[in-house]
């Protein structure tokens, strides 16, 4: 039962799942504007190892995961913030930094743990006479970070500067592709952004060959062919596929699908972009959320390009 968990589990840990789907920055002549990581981790006290960066009105992932029985968890947050303390000390805290999350973001595992994941932006409020100074995170639209091709992951253990890099605004594209499709990648010397496409292929025994990509923010393009009619005008579709091919109650992957849905002689066929939305696991079953995404807008900015290896994509045919 719960072997589609684990499995999916050792999946998203081997693929980098606990950090955003951004390219890495380059370590010289960088012109998107890094994204620093942020995973603090915590103490049974809910006090915080390390404080966030302070780059001012800057974008950063956040990935902070709490007990349910920590303070800032058990009790309602005061100005719709959440409120954690960084001990005096800790890495980026010589006195002390209090962070404030905004709450619109959090959520909660099946454990009841306070999880806060995403994209925020970085203010500075005030600084307490002690010398212990506030640090405010409000949450960031991730679309806009994923799909402008603008934003580039600090690796670890690099500085956040990042020397060498273009200043933080000027964007200058590298590609111009006109169209509304996006382009296959090069088979050598591309710098543009993969996109990966997964195709739900079954084994002999009914299992999926592989599971979807699930980074946060992952852009993907999907191509899935049921058997079964459906209702394509549906804005929003679950598709099952249990482990044992047959047998609801061994486990498996629930698939849920916003938008790029038709039905073709009979055949429910969803072949489009999508985002990665969020994963919710029970009982042996991996449920997994993805959003259709406009790719005309995502092969305007020039900076993506979808894998070659792949099979039939589906695409609807133009309309003349």
């Amino acid at each position: 039962m719960l072997a589609t968990a684990l499995c999916l589990f050792g999946n998203r840990a081997s693929a980098g799942w606990d950090v955003p789907a951004l390219p890495i920055c380059r370590p010289l002549h960088e012109w998107r504007t890094p994204v620093p990581v942020w995973t603090p981790g915590f103490s049974k006290d809910g006090t915080l190892h390390s404080a966030p960066p302070e780059l001012t009105n800057s974008v950063i992932y956040v990935d902070v995961g709490l007990d349910s029985d920590a303070p800032a968890c058990r009790e309602p947050p005061r100005n719709g913030l959440f409120e954690f303390d960084v001990p005096k000390g800790a890495p980026g805290a010589s006195n002390g930094v209090e962070v404030k999350l905004a709450d619109d973001q959090m959520g909660q595992d099946s454990l009841r743990d306070c999880i806060f994941n995403g994209f925020y932006t970085i203010a500075a409020g005030a600084t307490e006479p002690n010398g212990v100074h506030e640090i405010i995170l409000r949450p960031h639209e991730k679309s806009e970070i994923i799909t402008s091709g603008r934003y580039c992951r600090v690796s670890a253990g690099a500085p956040a500067g990042l020397p060498g890099r273009a200043p933080v605004g000027r964007f200058a594209p590298q590609h111009e592709i006109p169209g509304t499709r996006l382009p296959t990648c090069r088979a050598d010397g591309e710098d543009r952004i993969e996109i990966p496409i997964w195709e739900a292929q079954r084994k002999a025994d009914g299992q999926l060959r592989s599971s979807p990509p699930q980074r946060y923010g992952e852009l993907v393009f999907m191509t899935i062919v049921s058997a079964n009619n459906c209702h394509a005008a549906d804005a929003q579709q679950a598709l099952a596929f249990p482990d044992s091919g047959t047998d609801a109650f061994q486990g498996g992957i629930s698939l849920s699908l916003t938008g790029n849905s038709s039905l073709r002689s009979g055949h429910c066929v969803w072949s489009g972009l999508f985002m990665y939305d969020s994963a919710n696991y029970h009982m042996g079953w991996a449920f997994l959320a993805y959003s259709s995404v406009d790719e005309a807008k995502v092969a305007s900015t020039g900076q993506f390009c979808l894998t070659r290896r792949h099979g039939p994509l589906h695409r609807p045919t133009p309309e003349k």
